[in-house]
């Protein structure tokens, strides 16, 4: 029987472009529910210098959301067994992660784990499971997509494990890069993106064949990237649903390029630095539609710290329902 004081749970999700916080609880009828989601948009990809080092102005930031956080963390007062921290792709490639996370554990009080691009591509297929699970939905082979700020994650699997994971090192914060600084975005510039993408994507060829041989019924994708893509779905009626096609992705680009300046797209429920972010979002998701040859993908309110929770809740000795 689970008692009130360790029925609290907490996931951290320390991620390229935004940090997460998720606060939930388990009551003692054994379901449980999430109460709080705060996300801050820190950019810590996009303050990674030349030589490989978080710039000062990003670690100032992040702190400062970690700072926030750790308040909210002490006020809510999680079990200390069920509070998870996740570290991303911008701290696996910063080369003074440990000054940083040095400063982070200290504010937080609670260690923080930086996990592999394969980790990440795993707790984005348990977050889909959950979801679809949790909706009553078939369970079929499904691929998964993560395109997150600094790395993109493909994943296929049926059932509860995935049977493939593989972590692309880009991702859209790094391809906003491309994009900054110009008043248009030019079918110049998303060729040149697309040939980055590529490159990645033939790097890793021998992975993604076996990805294919094993073959897929539905395409899922999940995280911020997929949030931002189903809001303009919705926002021009371009699909049914949160389904993209390829043909819907290839309209934004060229509305994208045709504007004088793209960054006045605007769409209802889309902030500024969402919209920063598109036309990298839009870039990868094209290049992986044509290089896979898909021609839809279902967004999923899903991300990887709904995944790291599914493990935790998986890991109690009681089975767990969702109290929706």
């Amino acid at each position: 029987m689970l008692t009130k004081s360790n029925n609290r749970f907490a996931i951290v999700d320390l991620g390229s472009n935004s940090f997460h916080l998720l606060l939930g609880s388990i009551s003692p009828s054994n379901t449980w529910q999430i109460e709080q989601q705060i996300n801050e948009a820190v950019q810590l990809r996009a303050g990674l210098t030349p030589q490989g080092d978080l710039n000062w102005e990003s670690m100032n930031r992040a702190l400062t959301c970690l700072d926030s956080f750790a308040a909210r963390l002490t006020k809510f007062a999680p079990d200390h067994g069920k509070v998870r921290i996740i570290g991303t792709a911008a701290l696996r490639m910063a080369k003074n992660r440990a000054l940083f996370l040095s400063h982070a554990t200290k504010r937080l009080g609670y260690p923080i784990e930086v996990i592999s691009g394969e980790e990440e591509a795993e707790l984005i297929y348990q977050a889909f499971v959950q979801y679809l699970g949790s909706h009553s939905v078939i369970p079929e082979q499904i691929l998964g997509i993560d395109a997150g700020g600094g790395s993109t994650e493909l994943v296929i699997g049926c059932g509860p494990e995935p049977k493939l994971s593989l972590s692309l090192p880009i991702g859209c914060v790094e391809l906003q890069t491309f994009f900054l600084g110009k008043d248009t975005v030019t079918a110049e510039n998303f060729t040149e993106v697309n040939q980055l993408v590529l490159e990645h994507l033939r790097g890793a060829e021998r992975q993604i064949q076996t990805l294919v041989s094993f073959g897929w019924q539905r395409i899922y994708a999940g995280s911020g990237s997929a949030d931002i893509l189903a809001q303009v779905n919705r926002f021009f009626g371009l699909g049914i649903g949160n389904e993209m096609s390829r043909s819907s992705l290839r309209q934004i680009r060229d509305d994208l390029i045709s504007l004088q300046d793209y960054r006045q797209f605007k769409i209802l429920g889309l902030k500024d630095h969402q919209l920063l972010l598109l036309p990298g979002i839009v870039a990868i998701f094209l290049a992986l539609m044509n290089h896979l040859q898909l021609d839809k993908i279902t967004m999923l309110p899903v991300a990887l710290r709904h995944g790291a929770l599914a493990v935790m809740l998986s890991a109690m000795p009681q089975p767990l329902m969702h109290n929706s």
